[in-house]
C-alpha cells in the first residue's frame, strides 16, 4: 500500500475510532438502550485498526 493510501485508511479508522467512542459514552452516561450495541461496534473498531497493522508487525 503506497504511504498516501496507508495514511488515509489510518486516518479513517481513527476517525470511526473515536467516534464510536463518543457514542458509547453519550450512550453509557444516559444508559441508552442502544449502549451494548455501540460498544460493541467499538470494540470492532480496534479489532479494525489492529488488523490494519498486522501486515507490518504480524
Amino acid at each position: 500500500m503506497d504511504p498516501v493510501a496507508l495514511s488515509k485508511a489510518l486516518r479513517m479508522l481513527w476517525a470511526d475510532y473515536a467516534s464510536w467512542l463518543r457514542f458509547y459514552f453519550v450512550s453509557a452516561a444516559d444508559d441508552l438502550p442502544d449502549q451494548t450495541a455501540t460498544l460493541e461496534r467499538l470494540l470492532q473498531s480496534q479489532v479494525d485498526i489492529g488488523n490494519a497493522f498486522e501486515p507490518f508487525y504480524g
